[in-house]
């Protein structure tokens, strides 16, 4: 069966085998020689989702205890409270990068480790595709749309090779205790034919999958054995660090943790880049 092109998906897969390139600060070197693969040393984070729940929270703080006193009533005062209180745990916790990396923190021994270990990873793809249409509902308020998710599909897609080009690793002399180590997945095809073939694999992913009236589908590289954020410090010890940081928290005082603790941090991006057949 000769499947007719779907150009929303053709769109989509050109643009993420664009932004597969990425920055072009590792490894993209004259063939003439070696060059080193050398961190990029970054400014510390601002933790912005901590500053604004710890705002929310302390805001609404202020209005229920002093509402409780004049125009609230106990429950009313209470539910203020506790929901800006989730909120700020919601931010200050799952949307905090230093709860990614202190949740990955090893010996600064196993650097070399943990970065030849994603090196010798392949690089493999994952097509995702939701269908779905919508349906009228009709309540007290009116009618509304409402969402009926009908067929979801996912497909880890292999290229027929998978080849390294990140390049020894450069080491990375900081005085800081904490070293937080980001790494960046890129990959560019082999050739044309490679590319080409790539996208008809991804088009037809979507064909066979197309169910319902509407699609969101994607397409995302990944590489086997990656791990995006990874600490390492002296002894490696993330349990006190993983403890303190919840601890502090959950007490309400994560904007004043984080930025003590970013003190002792020092933030570095690593690339690794595959070359990839298909």
């Amino acid at each position: 069966m000769v499947l007719a092109p779907n150009n929303n998906a053709f769109m989509i897969c050109n643009q993420g085998v664009a932004n597969g390139f990425g920055a072009m600060f590792f490894n993209i070197r004259d063939p003439a020689f070696t060059q080193k693969n050398e961190p990029i040393k970054r400014e510390g984070s601002l933790h912005i989702a901590v500053i604004v729940g710890s705002v929310i929270f302390l805001g609404c703080l202020v209005v229920g205890a002093v509402g409780f006193t004049s125009f609230l009533t106990t429950s009313s005062a209470a539910i203020i409270i506790v929901i800006s209180y989730l909120i700020y745990i919601g931010l200050s916790i799952f949307c905090s990068d230093l709860r990614n990396y202190i949740s990955n923190m090893k010996p600064n021994a196993q650097y070399e480790q943990t970065y030849n270990k994603m090196v010798l990873g392949r690089g493999f793809f994952v097509f995702w595709i939701e269908c779905y249409h919508y349906v009228t509902v009709r309540t007290k308020k009116g009618t509304s749309r409402r969402k009926v998710v009908t067929h979801t599909a996912r497909e880890i897609y292999h290229p027929v090779a998978s080849f390294d080009e990140s390049g020894p690793v450069g080491s990375i002399v900081d005085i800081k205790e904490y070293i937080f180590v980001h790494y960046l997945k890129r990959y560019y095809f082999t050739d044309d034919a490679s590319q080409d073939r790539f996208i008809a694999a991804f088009n037809n992913f979507v064909h066979r999958n197309t169910r319902d009236a509407y699609q969101d589908y994607s397409h995302t590289f990944d590489i086997e054995g990656y791990e995006e954020f990874t600490a390492f410090s002296v002894l490696g010890e993330g349990g006190r660090s993983r403890a303190t940081f919840y601890i502090f928290t959950l007490l309400g005082l994560g904007l004043p943790y984080a930025y003590i603790f970013e003190r002792y941090v020092a933030r570095y991006d690593v690339g690794l880049l595959k070359r990839l057949t298909v």
